[in-house]
C-alpha cells in the first residue's frame, strides 16, 4: 500500500515530462511503494521528524548505491532496501528511510536507466542524462592530472556536484552564481565560498564538457566519483543568484516552482530546503537535523523569502539558488 502524499500539477510550461516530483509519507519498518509517475534515477529522502541523514541514493544501470550530502562518507548500496520501478521506488524494508513513527520528505528526478558512454572529455564518463529536462548523473575514474569530463547535457550546466564514492572527502558544488569559476561550496558545509582546491582549474563548464583540476583530490585522482549536473529549463528549473533585502521579497523566476534550495555565497548559513509538499517547513542540506518551522512562500513566478533571516534574505548578502517545478 502506498501512504505517499503525492502532489498533482498540470506540469511545467516547457512540456517537460517525468522530471521531478517531491513526496511525503510515513515510515512503517517493512515495504511500501511511492508513486512519482516516473521511473527515478535520483531519490533524496529526508526524515523531518527526528534527526537524520540526507540520502541521496541513485540508480545506476539498476544497482542502487546512496551518498550522505550531510557528511564526507564514502557510498554504499542499498541493497533489497529500494527497488527502481517505472513508477517511483518500493521500499523494502526497515531503514533510514523508513522507520516505523518517522515521517519523511523525499524529492526524485527521473533519468535514464542505463548509463551511455561519453567521450566529450578527456576522461570517459557514464552519463544517465535527461538533456530536455537540463539534468543529468555521471561517473568517472579519476585520472590525477589536469582534465575534462563530459555531462551528457546540450546546454553548459549552471550547478555541478561531484563527491568521491570510495573515500571520505567533500562535496564541492560549482554554481554559475559564485563569484568566480575558481570558487566551490560544498554540500556538507554551512562554509560560504572559498577558492580552496580549485577543483574546476579556472574554467566554467560548458555545453560538452566540466573541468577538473589534476591537484584536486574531491574531484580528480586515482578514484571513483559520481556527480550530477543541472541547467535551467524554461518553466521547469531555474538556477540563479538573488541579493537579499532585510525585507520580505519575492525572487521572480518565471514559474512557480515546488522545490527550491538556497545558500549565501558569502557567508557561514546552511543550505536551505524548500518543498511545497510540506510549506512552510525547512530542512538543510548540510545537516541531520530535523525539520523546523520557516515562513517561506511560493507564489506564481518565483518564491518569498522572509524579512527575518540571514539564511535566506539578509541585506546585501548574495544567494545561489536552485528551483524544480514538478513535472511528472
Amino acid at each position: 500500500m502506498s501512504l505517499n502524499k503525492r502532489l498533482v500539477t498540470t506540469g511545467a510550461s516547457s512540456g517537460i515530462s517525468g522530471a521531478f516530483n517531491v513526496l511525503t509519507y510515513s515510515g512503517n519498518s517493512s515495504t511500501q511503494s511511492l508513486n512519482y509517475g516516473f521511473k527515478p534515477g535520483i531519490f533524496w529522502p529526508k526524515s523531518r521528524s527526528a534527526s537524520g541523514r540526507n540520502y541521496l541514493t541513485y540508480n545506476l544501470g539498476g544497482t542502487g548505491k546512496y551518498l550522505f550530502p550531510s557528511s564526507t562518507n564514502i557510498e554504499e548500496n542499498t541493497g533489497s532496501s529500494i527497488s527502481y520501478t517505472n513508477s517511483g521506488i518500493d521500499l523494502g524494508n526497515s531503514f533510514g528511510w523508513n522507520w516505523s513513527g518517522s515521517t519523511y520528505v523525499a524529492p526524485a528526478w527521473g533519468l535514464p536507466a542505463s548509463g551511455s558512454s561519453n567521450t566529450n572529455g578527456s576522461i570517459t564518463t557514464t552519463t544517465y542524462a535527461y538533456p530536455d529536462a537540463g539534468q543529468s548523473m555521471f561517473t568517472y575514474s579519476g585520472s590525477g592530472a589536469d582534465a575534462t569530463i563530459g555531462h551528457g547535457l546540450s546546454s553548459t550546466p549552471e550547478m555541478v556536484v561531484i563527491k568521491t564514492r570510495g573515500h571520505t572527502s567533500d562535496w564541492p558544488v560549482y554554481h554559475s552564481g559564485l563569484s568566480g569559476n575558481n570558487y566551490r561550496l560544498r554540500f556538507n558545509s554551512d562554509a560560504g565560498q572559498d577558492t580552496s582546491n580549485n577543483p574546476w582549474n579556472s574554467t566554467s563548464p560548458t555545453s560538452s564538457v566540466i573541468t577538473i583540476n589534476g591537484g584536486a583530490g574531491n574531484v580528480n585522482i586515482s578514484r571513483d566519483f559520481w556527480g550530477m549536473a543541472f541547467h535551467s529549463v524554461d518553466g521547469y528549473s531555474s538556477f540563479g543568484t538573488y541579493t537579499g533585502a532585510g525585507s520580505a521579497q519575492v525572487i521572480n523566476i518565471g514559474f512557480q516552482p515546488d522545490h527550491v534550495w538556497i545558500k549565501s555565497r558569502g557567508a557561514t548559513d546552511h543550505w536551505a530546503m524548500f518543498d511545497s509538499a510540506r510549506g512552510n517547513k525547512l530542512l538543510y542540506i548540510n545537516d541531520h537535523g530535523a525539520e523546523e518551522n520557516f515562513t517561506f512562500g511560493f507564489t506564481s513566478n518565483g518564491f518569498e523569502v522572509p524579512s527575518t533571516s540571514g539564511m535566506t534574505n539578509g541585506s546585501g548578502l548574495t544567494y545561489v539558488y536552485c528551483a524544480w517545478k514538478i513535472s511528472v
